[in-house]
Parts: structure tokens; C-alpha cells; sequence
């Protein structure tokens, strides 16, 4: 292998290698900026969805639709 081929192939590698950190700090930017839309006024966590799941199997007449 030649000096000449070396650096070519240098060359090409740090191409392939910043394209590969462009494309993750795109999806990394693509996923906050989802994330963010999605956290609107009448988002509710999965947490609070499971936790009011669970407590309307407790029979209390309180829970239920009467919390909208």
C-alpha cells in the first residue's frame, strides 16, 4: 500500500465517520424535538394512566369518569 492509497483511505474514513456523527446528532435532535411536542397542557404520564387503572379496580363509586 502506497502513501498515496493511505491517505485516500484515511480520507474516506473520516467522511464515513462524520456522516455517522451527523446522523446521530440528527436523530438525537429529531427525538427532543418530538419529545417536546408531545409534552402538551392535556399530556398525562403513562405512570398516572397505570396508577388510575389500577385504583378504579378498588371499587371506590369516586373513581372513574368523574375526574375529566
Amino acid at each position: 500500500m502506497t502513501l498515496k492509497d493511505v491517505v485516500k483511505w484515511k480520507t474516506r474514513m473520516s467522511v464515513v465517520y462524520a456522516a455517522g456523527v451527523w446522523a446521530v446528532i440528527g436523530s438525537y435532535l429529531h427525538t427532543v424535538i418530538i419529545n417536546t411536542s408531545t409534552l402538551t397542557s392535556d399530556f398525562v404520564p403513562y405512570t398516572t394512566r397505570i396508577y388510575n387503572f389500577i385504583k378504579s379496580f378498588s371499587g371506590d363509586s369516586g373513581s372513574g369518569d368523574d375526574a375529566k
